[in-house]
């Protein structure tokens, strides 16, 4: 008689589903848990957004965990990801009608080698534009005077250093990005940190316009003969000004710079993309 048909073996194979279906209805119980909590954080952190649009205040940072953390910079991420690709859609009758050429600054970031173009992408242009834009827009002293340091310390230097180093321009510029961001942290340190008088008062201004003028400076970054095609693809990025500026004011300036460098990094891969076929 075989052990699967003895009653020795019997009872094996039947503790062994019994703890099968245990160890099946825990996981389940587990992902049903997991599924139920996300749900949960990502309705408050719609909510919470929605609240803050509604009535933009500087004095939104609170303590959050980490978990509720990561899963408000997902969540805007995959808002910024939406609203880009909806934008994109609606835009895409008005690419096939006309031959858009990349202008601006975007035409030079183009014409850089690879790696170049991935550092100015992915991260340069992230971390200035995170500064000039929102590093201010919590309103303290310290805010202002380290973004007016950073932009100061990095157009400087910038042009000075490229005289006596002898590296490429984008080593050049991570050299200078990393002591710029050493000061904003090191100003930030100072206590206490009073808020600019009236402040609070044109918050609501200060946070729309900084949106505003995010978008518009990418607005040259496309040329087409219809003007519909460079506003479709500059209104996605003045929504994401005001999403990454609710990040910067509620979770600190590191959340604001991550969403911002991760929204660039599929760019950045296109971009490589393309110059690898007109390569």
């Amino acid at each position: 008689m075989g052990f699967a048909q003895s009653g020795r073996g019997a009872n094996f194979v039947r503790r062994w589903r019994v703890q099968s279906r245990l160890k099946n209805g825990k996981h389940q119980t587990m992902i049903a848990s997991y599924v139920a909590s996300a749900k949960s954080s990502w309705f408050d952190t719609t909510k919470a957004l929605v609240s803050f649009l509604r009535s933009p205040r500087p004095n939104s940072l609170r303590p959050m965990t980490a978990r509720s953390k990561m899963v408000t910079i997902v969540w805007l991420f995959v808002l910024s990801a939406l609203v880009t690709a909806a934008f994109a859609l609606a835009g895409l009758p008005f690419l096939l009608m006309s031959e858009p050429t990349v202008a601006g600054g975007l035409s030079n970031v183009i014409d850089q080698p690879v790696v170049t173009m991935i550092v100015t992408v992915v991260i340069l242009g992230p971390v200035i534009e995170e500064m000039m834009f929102r590093g201010w827009l919590i309103g303290t002293w310290q805010a202002l005077i380290g973004t007016t340091a950073f932009v100061a310390i990095f157009y400087i230097a910038t042009p000075f250093a490229k005289k006596f180093v002898d590296a490429p321009l984008f080593v050049v510029q991570l050299g200078i990005t990393a002591l710029g961001l050493a000061v904003v942290y090191a100003i930030a340190l100072i206590q206490p940190r009073p808020r600019i008088k009236y402040f609070d008062r044109m918050f609501p201004i200060f946070f729309w316009a900084q949106g505003v003028l995010f978008g518009a400076l990418h607005f040259g970054n496309l040329y087409s003969e219809s003007i519909a095609l460079p506003l479709l693809m500059t209104l996605p990025l003045i929504v994401c000004g005001w999403l990454w500026g609710y990040a910067r004011v509620v979770l600190g300036l590191p959340a604001a710079l991550a969403l911002h460098i991760a929204y660039n990094v599929p760019s950045a891969v296109g971009m490589a993309a393309l110059m690898a076929m007109r390569a």
